[in-house]
């Protein structure tokens, strides 16, 4: 008996505190928020390149997982790492030099929340289109593709290392936004 009038009691306290809020979800999606905070930081806070991945995620150019994970070590797609590109650096679409998504073999796999990005990429050959007229966009970024935006001195150590087939994380993606910006200043600039 103790005990329901206790249940009955929060209950209450609930509501009462739920009627003087304007909006009493509000406090729900606070502590939840808070919790995938955490949660994120837990994920990456060991990591090496942790400083990156806090100002790409604080400047909004990534973001984490709706569970609140942020997965430093998983390999970042294609498709990915052209919005990125797009969010992080100021590249344009040249309209003189149109590139039309549809000309691609593979078009109908580039997803709509990337066609922008990916559209841009290629126009300023952040991305190269494969040989078979295809930019298969859920492909991992890999070394080599690095190797062709960025001379090798200018590369930190952590990928120096890997083989030029080897996949290209989502943590060291936040590492090279900086080197990309800095390398990539001429692209940046207006004419």
């Amino acid at each position: 008996m103790k005990r329901l009038a206790q249940i009955i009691t929060l209950i209450l306290l609930g509501v009462i505190i739920g009627m003087m809020t304007s909006d009493p979800i509000a406090i729900l999606r606070s502590g939840k928020m808070q919790q995938t905070d955490s949660q994120k930081s837990v994920d990456y806070e060991h990591h090496w390149a942790k400083k990156y991945i806090d100002t790409a995620i604080t400047n909004g150019y990534v973001s984490g997982y709706p569970d609140g994970s942020f997965k430093p070590d998983e390999p970042i797609t294609r498709a990915a790492f052209a919005v990125i590109m797009d969010k992080s650096l100021i590249i344009s679409k040249n309209n003189e030099q149109n590139i039309s998504l549809t000309s691609y073999m593979d078009y109908a796999e580039i997803p709509e929340w990337a066609a922008a990005g990916i559209e841009k990429a290629l126009h300023n050959g952040l991305i190269k289109p494969y040989g078979d007229n295809s930019v298969r966009p859920a492909n991992p970024l890999i070394t080599e593709d690095i190797l062709a935006l960025i001379e090798k001195e200018k590369l930190p150590a952590e990928i120096l290392k890997k083989a030029s087939s080897d996949a290209i994380t989502r943590g060291e993606a936040c590492v090279l936004i900086p080197i990309l910006k800095e390398n990539l200043f001429i692209r940046q600039s207006p004419l």
